[in-house]
Parts: structure tokens; C-alpha cells; sequence
């Protein structure tokens, strides 16, 4: 009976162990939050003005995009709510910065305990259509925005991978 016990005590670490070396943790210290991602996963810092791009693999050589999800963070100078900020900041910029835009959907959710935004959409950038996920929340007198963009054609590959990798994201204060 003992040595079950210590048996099945011990798969239980080693899964554990295995589940927790899977991912990479992305931790920001400038603007207190982290975000874990997949280990085959890339992440390079402060492209066209994000904070971080943590991008999935490619796969193959005929891939013409390589999903990835963007992590942005802005100090508020005055005392915007998060629905003004997501109407006349992200709303503003979606339809007017991006072309094609189309297939929109609001949702009301939670970020890391913060209520949030969740805005769907497709794009066409350069000949490729894609599906954006993005999520706006407030915390501690800053906007979080994550952004989540997959070609449409791979929505069924990346849909559970961009759920977990959202669901991880932590505020740090």
C-alpha cells in the first residue's frame, strides 16, 4: 500500500513538474503584469510600439503569417474610464487604421479579475486574411491591450492555444 501511494505521489510530481516546464513565462516589470506562452514559442521585445510579440512557430515554409499575439500597456494621463478608452481609442483605430476591416463583435469580459473588452475581427493585410482577438482592460491607471492575430484558415489550430495563453495573462500588482 505505502509503496503505491509513493508510486502514484510521484507520477502526480512528475506530470506536474512536465505540465509547469511547458511554457515560458513573460514578466514586465515596467508595467506589472506576466503572460505565460508555449515553449516553441518566440518572444521579441518592443516592435512598432508594443511592449512585447510573442510569436507561434512557422509552420512550414509555404506559411504566409506567423500568428502571434502583441502585449501593450499605456499609462492613462487623465481619469478615462475603460469604456471611454475602448470607444475613442480602439474603436477609433480599428475602423480607421486598418483596411478591410470587418466582421465586428464586442464582448463584455473578464481580464486577470479586471473587467475587459474583447473585440473580434478580420483584416486583410497584404493578400491574407486574418482573424484579430483583442482584449482591453484596466488596472491600476493603466489601459492593457492584448492582441491576438491568426490567419483565418488556422482559427481552428490556435483558438485553444490563444485562450490558454490569454487565460494565463496576471496582473503582478
Amino acid at each position: 500500500m505505502k509503496k503505491s501511494l509513493i508510486y502514484m505521489l510521484l507520477v502526480v510530481f512528475c506530470i506536474m513538474f512536465t505540465a509547469c516546464m511547458s511554457n515560458n513565462v513573460y514578466k514586465s516589470k515596467t508595467n506589472d503584469f506576466s503572460i505565460s506562452y508555449p515553449r516553441d514559442w518566440e518572444k521579441k521585445s518592443g516592435a512598432m510600439g508594443t511592449e512585447a510579440t510573442i510569436y507561434a512557430p512557422k509552420q512550414g515554409n509555404d506559411d504566409k503569417y506567423r500568428e502571434n499575439i502583441d502585449l501593450f500597456a499605456e499609462t492613462t494621463k487623465n481619469q478615462r474610464t475603460l469604456d471611454q478608452y475602448f470607444e475613442s481609442v480602439i474603436m477609433v483605430q480599428s475602423k480607421k487604421l486598418v483596411e478591410g476591416y470587418s466582421n465586428e463583435k464586442v464582448e463584455k469580459t473578464m481580464l486577470s479579475g479586471e473587467d475587459a473588452y474583447k473585440l473580434t475581427f478580420s483584416i486583410n493585410l497584404s493578400g491574407v486574411d486574418l482573424n484579430i482577438v483583442r482584449y482591453i482592460a484596466k488596472h491600476n491607471e493603466k489601459f492593457y491591450v492584448i492582441t491576438f492575430s491568426e490567419e483565418s484558415s488556422q482559427t481552428e489550430n490556435y483558438a485553444k492555444q490563444m485562450e490558454e495563453i490569454v487565460g494565463s495573462f496576471k496582473f503582478d500588482s
